[in-house]
């Protein structure tokens, strides 16, 4: 009996000492969930058109790939603070995921994201100036105790912006190596089942990709950066709170999505889209006339002030007149009196006139 618990307790402390290396993959397979949102700072959708970029083509061509996708207009820092729900110094994404036992967790490669706003709203930084360096880091302290949530801020280029020998992809091969040796983590730590990979950017003309292993590739027509958020909620299974604007991408949280529905799905994306580029097209007609009406406001404005200043002038002028008008009256007086007076003296002392 005593031998046999000796033995328990040593397959007990093996299983303690040499089972280091799969406590990622027991979490793992006991249905954690791991949501990494990576934004790479201006990476633009033509980018990877151009298949200069593997490991980020890997996650589109097996994930799910919206063709158009609208942003906040923000600088990049900024977008990326607008997708995790920012309205003043709140962050209800990681908040909302917080409160219900999800660990949040920034991975930021610039060294410049507000570290002090993100721990306020319950969110771990580490922060580096360079990409390869802070997924070091990353890699040495991941914690998967916890369903996480981790964002991931890349900005690294790999080459001038201006040089016109290279794809413009290759600007963000270093970014893309960063995707590789995450990719590569999960799949060694057995992790990838259960994890959902998220990529947009802060450009222009941002890429979304929503990757899963496991779930089929689609291609989407249309949604905005801020549907990723209440989407993130709901795979975390979390209600999004009332301050997340956006809607959730329920095509992406399903295992085979009806092909009859896909259709459906892109066809109301595109009158989406169309509807709001009208919408957008009036707001600006609305805009320019709102203009052209404070400048109409203004000119009359100011054409009361100059009637107002003209009447002024008229009025002073009136008086003027006035005044010179009494000055002739009585200069004239004066004189004919001075005259009859001297004409009278004159004639009088000196018999001068007649």
């Amino acid at each position: 009996m005593v031998r046999k618990s000796l033995i328990l307790v040593l397959i007990f402390l093996c299983a303690t000492i040499f089972g280091d290396g799969t406590c990622f993959a027991a979490k793992a397979k006991s249905g954690q969930e791991y949501v990494f949102l990576i934004f790479v700072k201006e990476l633009e959708q033509p980018h990877l058109e151009e298949r200069g970029l593997p490991n980020i083509g890997q996650l589109k061509d097996g994930g799910i790939y919206y063709r158009s996708v609208a942003r906040p207009d923000s600088p990049p820092e900024d977008c990326l603070l607008s997708i995790l729900g920012q309205k003043n110094t709140m962050l209800f994404l990681p908040l909302a995921l917080a409160n219900n036992g999800v660990n949040c967790t920034m991975v930021d490669g610039s060294g410049r994201l507000p570290q002090n706003l993100l721990k306020k709203n319950n969110v771990d930084v580490i922060s580096e100036q360079n990409d390869r360096l802070v997924l070091d880091k990353f890699f040495e302290v991941f914690d998967p105790d916890r369903p996480q949530f981790v964002t991931i801020y890349l900005d690294d280029p790999s080459n001038p912006a201006n040089d016109k020998y290279l794809p413009s992809s290759q600007r963000w091969s270093n970014a893309d190596n960063q995707v590789g040796r995450l990719l590569n983590y999960l799949i060694n730590s057995k992790a990838l089942n259960n994890t959902s990979i998220i990529l947009t950017s802060g450009a222009p003309k941002p890429p979304l990709i929503l990757f899963r292993h496991g779930y089929p590739n689609a291609e989407y027509y249309y949604c905005h950066q801020s549907d990723i958020a209440p989407t993130i909620c709901k795979i975390f299974g979390v209600s999004p709170p009332a301050g997340l604007s956006g809607n959730i991408l329920f095509e992406f949280l399903s295992r085979s999505p009806d092909t009859n529905l896909q259709k459906r799905i892109n066809d109301l994306q595109e009158q989406c889209l169309l509807a709001n580029r009208k919408i957008n097209l009036l707001q600006e007609e609305q805009r320019l006339v709102n203009i052209q009406k404070y400048e109409i406001v203004q000119e009359r404005k100011n054409f009361r002030r100059i009637i107002s200043e003209k009447d002024q002038i008229i009025k002073q002028l009136n008086v003027k007149i006035k005044i010179f008008k009494f000055l002739s009256i009585l200069a004239v007086f004066i004189f004919l009196a001075g005259y009859i007076v001297e004409y009278k003296i004159l004639r009088k002392k000196f018999l001068i006139f007649p």
